[in-house]
C-alpha cells in the first residue's frame, strides 16, 4: 500500500498508503491463502438407473441441473426413481496454494 501510487487512504508517518495499493495486496492475500474445497459423491443402486432418469439428466442439461441445490437433492431425486434409497459414497478434497 505504501509503494503504490494512488488516493491515499492512511498516513503513518511520511509514509501515505494508497487504496490502489490496499487493494492490490488484498488481492495477493487472497490468491496465495486460496483453498478450493471440492466434493465427489457416487451414488449406487441395485439395478441400473440411466433410462428412467430423466433425459434432461442423462444428456448434461445444465439449466435442468441447476434446478438441484445439491447432493441431497440428486440422491432424493434417485431416491424417487429408485423406489427405494440409494447407497453413496463420498469424499471431499482441499487443495490449499502455497
Amino acid at each position: 500500500p505504501f509503494t503504490v501510487p494512488g488516493e491515499a487512504f492512511a498516513t503513518i508517518g511520511p509514509l501515505s498508503a494508497s487504496r490502489e495499493g490496499l487493494l492490490s495486496a488484498l488481492m495477493i492475500l487472497l490468491k496465495a491463502n486460496a483453498i478450493v474445497r471440492q466434493r465427489v459423491t457416487c451414488f449406487t443402486a441395485p439395478r441400473e438407473l440411466y433410462k428412467d432418469v430423466p433425459a434432461a439428466l442423462r444428456w448434461g442439461d445444465f439449466q435442468t441441473l441447476n434446478k438441484l441445490a445439491g447432493v441431497e437433492d440428486i440422491r432424493a431425486l434417485l431416491t424417487t426413481i429408485n423406489k427405494k434409497p440409494v447407497g453413496e459414497a463420498s469424499f471431499t478434497y482441499i487443495a490449499q496454494s502455497q
